[in-house]
């Protein structure tokens, strides 16, 4: 392996880029070239990535040997593919169009959203079910790269949690209610099973990644599987054992929903074991 690998990550001021950033200043052999659309961050590349001018001219002066492509725009809402195609669809196919003519490597993060919302188990050989427009988006940037011909690695991840992670993954937002030792609510559903998986660990799969020089595409989820109750009875039980989840009737019928993890990816830790970390 070359030393003092270059890797760009971009969207390294959200919650899985911010991780990744961390873990690679940390690691040996290689050197992170971090890029956000914010300007809070001195070391960072302030760049929006959707000025495709601007795109290019970053990649060649950075000329990184791994792009890892955490930058998007996420929104599960109806009709907003046009928002997202710039930045989740478009800035993709120039990372793969690139990293192809110059003999690169691209980790694309995408979501195991592609294969439905309802969807109870998921593997390898499930069919791409798209029932919502970010999930056609990371699609669609999928395709574009795997059609490209540049080495590739595309993470297909589940839900990613952690305390100070997105509300749209309503177990983060239960989180921050109980860090602030505030009552979390289980929707009706609670029995529904999951196995997510914590932001440490998904960056730690990444950094594997560039080490192992994985490529294709691959799920990644936890290794460990808890019903929404027992997630959030383990949290309240380890931050305050007198916080007691509030019960919320839910208009969607929630069922399991299991991704089956790639076995080229080792096991990961506990859900309690990042409570203890966290809370």
């Amino acid at each position: 392996m070359k030393k003092n690998l270059k890797v760009l990550v971009t969207g390294a001021s959200g919650f899985l880029g911010s991780y990744i950033h961390k873990l690679l200043r940390v690691t040996a052999g290689y050197s992170c070239i971090p890029t956000s659309n914010s300007n809070k961050f001195k070391e960072y590349i302030n760049i929006d990535l959707t000025n495709y001018d601007q795109l290019l001219k970053m990649i060649y002066e950075v000329n990184p040997d791994v792009i890892v492509n955490c930058a998007a725009c996420v929104d599960f809402g109806n009709a907003v593919l046009s928002k997202q195609y710039d930045l989740n669809v478009v800035v993709p196919s120039i990372f793969a169009s690139w990293a192809k003519k110059n003999s690169k490597h691209l980790i694309q993060i995408s979501m195991a959203t592609i294969y439905g919302k309802y969807t109870e188990n998921i593997d390898e050989n499930s069919p791409v079910l798209i029932d919502s427009d970010y999930a056609k988006s990371k699609w669609l940037a999928d395709e574009m790269i795997k059609s490209s011909g540049c080495k590739f690695t595309i993470l297909r991840f589940g839900g990613i949690y952690g305390v100070n992670g997105p509300n749209h993954l309503k177990l983060n937002a239960n989180l921050k209610a109980i860090s602030n030792n505030e009552r979390p609510i289980i929707q009706s559903g609670g029995d529904a099973k999951r196995n997510y998986i914590h932001v440490h660990d998904a960056a730690n799969d990444i950094i594997n990644t560039i080490k192992r020089d994985i490529s294709g595409v691959h799920l990644l989820s936890g290794t460990e599987i808890l019903s929404f109750s027992e997630m959030i009875f383990q949290a309240c039980n380890h931050r305050n054992k007198n916080l007691l989840p509030i019960s919320a009737k839910s208009n969607d019928e929630i069922k399991d929903q299991i991704i089956k993890r790639s076995n080229d990816f080792g096991k990961t830790k506990s859900f309690n074991y990042w409570l203890k970390e966290e809370l």
